[in-house]
């Protein structure tokens, strides 16, 4: 019995510990938060969130959504404390190809983008990783915010 309890205790310990490393996403989350309170105070109530995505990062991330040509969109993008840089690219789709309509490639760790379609239709987000603080490990989360405003 002793040794369950210490193996369980074990493992408790292991997770808790585990849950304040680079793969945690409470970082991005922390920061989204941010994000999201400094928007709602730009644009008081002329604007609402329409999505949110938190995800681990991969190279690419994308998102796909309809967009209405009678809004205009803030696009946010994050990385978390183990991104270094990423660029956030705004696709639409055209006669079944993805066209880039929008970039935002500071080198930074977040990304913000002001677009008014010209056309509603599919379009695609798509939040690339350029860089880590450890290249090594590649271990990060992203995190997407799409406010509309009239």
């Amino acid at each position: 019995m002793k040794k369950i309890l210490l193996s369980t205790a074990f493992v408790v310990t292991s997770f808790i510990t585990f849950a304040q490393t680079a793969t945690s996403i409470e970082p991005i989350m922390k920061k989204g938060v941010e994000f999201v309170h400094e928007i709602e105070k730009k644009y008081g109530d002329k604007a609402i969130v329409v999505k949110s995505e938190f995800d681990f990062a991969f190279d690419d991330n994308y998102t796909i959504m309809d967009l209405s040509s009678t809004l205009t969109y803030v696009f946010g993008g994050l990385g978390d404390d183990n991104i270094a840089d990423i660029t956030m690219i705004i696709y639409k789709k055209e006669n079944g190809q993805w066209v880039k309509v929008a970039e935002d490639s500071e080198l930074k760790s977040s990304a913000v983008i002001t677009y008014t379609p010209p056309t509603s239709g599919e379009y695609a987000i798509d939040l690339r990783v350029n860089k880590y603080v450890n290249e090594q490990t590649k271990i990060g989360h992203v995190a997407l915010f799409v406010i509309a405003t009239k």
